[in-house]
């Protein structure tokens, strides 16, 4: 692979052999910073006349708060008027940027996107597309993991339990929790009061290689 770009908290490289970008964000963006690298990366895309990118956000950190409704509505729609058709967007571990990070993926109309929690399976995504359908976020009927995290706690639990594969439940002090696994790699618990049996909170972990509590959600 060609480096193109290489910055302290974001780099960029291009792969000839799969007409790829490879975008790797590292640390804390300022929104102007965001949008300038986006415009780095729309620049490649027509010098190489490259149609994939692999947008590697696993150790972004800012949370993109600021930035995240020009990424979905300007940014991402000029990479597709240049060129790009297929992006594997690798997500991030920081809680807040996989927050913001699904917000933009919920805006998204094209190009299509599709989410990964390693960079190995999204280059592989990538190389074998379009041969090889979306692994997840373009399923019938399923949703990626961003976009599970942005429903109403009570779809959460819909989801769950209609596409999830039960686990053991347990019980932790004053609640009854019956944890869930969706094929995006999610484990979603849903917890119940012991006495009453209502309904409580969902808990939301993110895979098994990430383990870390990203977000829960209370009535």
């Amino acid at each position: 692979m060609t480096l193109l770009e290489n910055f302290s908290d974001f780099t960029l490289w291009h792969d000839p052999a799969c007409a790829c970008l490879y975008a790797s964000w590292q640390g804390v963006h300022a929104p102007s910073r965001t949008q300038a690298q986006y415009t780095l990366i729309r620049e490649h895309v027509r010098d190489t006349v490259s149609h994939k990118l692999l947008n590697d956000g696993l150790l972004d950190e800012d949370g993109w708060a600021q930035a995240a409704g020009w990424v979905a509505n300007q940014g991402f729609q000029s990479l597709a008027e240049a060129g790009v058709q297929a992006v594997a967007w690798v997500l991030p571990r920081h809680p807040a940027a996989f927050y913001d990070t699904a917000r933009v993926l919920a805006q998204l109309r094209q190009p299509l996107v599709d989410t990964f929690t390693d960079a190995q399976a999204a280059y592989d995504w990538l190389h074998h597309w379009p041969q090889r359908a979306a692994t997840f976020a373009q399923s019938k009927g399923q949703l990626s993991a961003a976009a599970f995290l942005l429903l109403p706690p009570a779809e959460q639990v819909a989801l769950a339990t209609a596409q999830g594969r039960a686990m053991a439940p347990r019980s932790e002090a004053e609640c009854y929790i019956k944890p869930y696994e969706l094929a995006s790699g999610l484990r979603v618990e849903v917890l119940y009061h012991v006495h009453s049996g209502v309904f409580y909170q969902v808990r939301v972990q993110y895979p098994p290689q990430a383990p870390a509590l990203l977000k829960a959600w209370q009535e």
